[in-house]
């Protein structure tokens, strides 16, 4: 560990040295760019294992998932625009700044290489702040920004999906809306009864608080599946309109939807 003792040098040499090793550092971020995108292109990563580069790089290579993700959009954009090599090599286009900008084209769905071009000058030797100042200009307004904290067991089966849903080249927003446009119809069939029919014996006639299936469906098709009181469609529940307990029935005549709140409030002025 001699050679980390560096009181010997001058100041003039330790500038000048400081300066050198990070031209050096740049030179071989950059090679080992060029390196990330050759084995994307041979797809080498899979003879060890791993369903994708990202992981590669995570893995075998020992990154933290934040310097993977900046490599990894780094590599993408090399791929797609050359002439960033030089940006790369004389520090212009920082790895932290060409990664947000790679999520922003990816989010946005900007594929235009002239349009990527115009936006990559544009942030071109600013900090990450400024970046993101002015990256956050080219955002649509129906965007919105959520943050979830998630379990590894949720995180693996979303990033499954996402594996599946690859070939079609989602971004994260496309990827949760069609979870939920195919989750969506699935759970309001679960507890609204959607599908049910008369032949099965759930639509019997009940003279216990349980309502039946049919009747759960029709009470939410005629209440348009929405709160009868402020029009809400969170947190639905049927409610008596004569309360079970002073011998209302569970009919159609008698049932409507509220949300929770509603329900809670009327039931404080029963």
């Amino acid at each position: 560990m001699d050679g980390m003792n560096l009181r010997h040098l001058t100041d003039k040499v330790l500038l000048l040295d400081t300066k050198h090793l990070v031209a050096r550092e740049r030179e071989i971020t950059l090679k080992l760019l060029h390196h990330l995108k050759e084995i994307e292109r041979r797809r080498l990563f899979s003879d060890l294992g791993y369903g994708s580069l990202f992981e590669y790089i995570v893995k075998e290579l020992g990154y933290s998932e934040p310097a993977a993700s900046r490599r990894l959009h780094a590599t993408r954009l090399l791929k797609d625009l050359p002439h960033i090599e030089k940006k790369i090599a004389d520090g212009s286009l920082s790895l932290t700044n060409l990664s947000l900008a790679g999520q922003l084209f990816k989010n946005e769905d900007i594929q235009d290489p002239q349009e990527k071009k115009e936006i990559l000058e544009k942030i071109e030797n600013t900090t990450k702040r400024e970046c993101e100042k002015e990256l956050k200009k080219l955002v649509h307004s129906d965007l919105h920004v959520m943050k979830l904290s998630l379990k590894e067991e949720t995180l693996n089966l979303f990033q499954e999906i996402r594996g599946v849903l690859a070939h079609k080249r989602f971004t994260n927003d496309e990827v949760m809306h069609e979870i939920f446009k195919i989750a969506l119809p699935i759970i309001k069939n679960k507890k609204f009864k959607l599908n049910a029919k008369f032949t099965t014996p759930a639509a019997l006639p009940s003279i216990t608080r349980k309502i039946p299936n049919i009747i759960k469906k029709e009470v939410y098709e005629r209440d348009g599946g929405r709160c009868t009181k402020c029009q809400s469609t969170f947190k639905l529940e049927y409610d008596h309109i004569k309360p079970f307990a002073m011998g209302g029935e569970s009919t159609l005549a008698n049932l409507r939807l509220l949300c929770f709140s509603c329900n809670q409030r009327r039931l404080k002025e029963l």
